[in-house]
């Protein structure tokens, strides 16, 4: 899962290794490359710092919530007399989880929050969905599916599936009619447009936002027209 971090460079380095191999964090400095990052990259989660231009403000916090209603957020800061404010704000637009640097930011407390906010994501619903389909499984095999119903993008075709599982493609797809499941293709198809839906639910993923965001959008969809014309 890939994790959006919004914060100062020491909250980074913690945050970072808190996470270990479950969660990838990738820091942004600006709240402009939040923007970019969540709309160019598959963010499942964001990690914010209201302290992020230097001043306490919820303002770049709340536009988040109104154009990624479905992305879910943390907060990760420093309690000084600013952030108390910023803090009730925010809170009342239902952001839940807050961490406080140097109090009770330590490892546990981290995964902690991390582990609650990914439960709230949306890859992590539709795989909780999945979970009986996919469990009798080949655990390499399941990972791979896994991953491209998060990132769809980074697994295209029945062949990286196959590679990625360390399996030969008729292996792959005889476990897939074993289980019952759709063709590995059709499932990576309906992975795409299960993604591209996700990303049209967003205000913030209209197709004009930008051209990172048209080509996903587009591919996804695409892929749905080739599903279809198959059938």
């Amino acid at each position: 899962m890939l994790v959006l971090a919004a914060v100062p460079d020491v909250q980074f380095h913690k945050l970072r290794r808190a996470a270990g191999s479950r969660f990838l964090v990738a820091q942004v400095s600006t709240w402009d490359d939040v923007l970019t990052g969540i709309r160019g990259r598959p963010v499942e989660l964001a990690v914010v710092d209201p302290l992020l231009s230097g001043h306490a403000r919820s303002q770049e916090i709340e536009r988040l919530r109104v154009l990624f209603p479905s992305l879910p957020l943390m907060l990760y800061t420093t309690l000084t007399p600013g952030t108390a404010g910023v803090l009730l704000v925010l809170g009342q637009r239902g952001i839940q989880h807050a961490v406080f640097a140097n109090y009770d930011d330590h490892p546990s407390r981290l995964r902690e929050v991390l582990g609650q906010e990914e439960a709230r994501s949306s890859s992590r619903q539709l795989l909780d969905q999945l979970a009986d389909a996919l469990a009798p499984l080949p655990s390499e095999l399941r990972w791979v599916l896994e991953e491209a119903l998060r990132s769809p993008g980074e697994v295209q075709t029945v062949g990286q599936v196959a590679v990625r599982a360390r399996v030969d493609r008729r292996t792959c797809e005889r476990w897939f009619t074993r289980v019952g499941l759709p063709s590995p293709r059709h499932f990576l198809s309906a992975a795409r447009v299960l993604y591209a839906h996700r990303l049209l639910q967003d205000p913030g993923f209209v197709p004009s936002s930008s051209s990172t965001t048209r080509r996903r959008c587009a591919g996804c969809w695409s892929a749905r027209s080739r599903a279809t014309a198959c059938a």
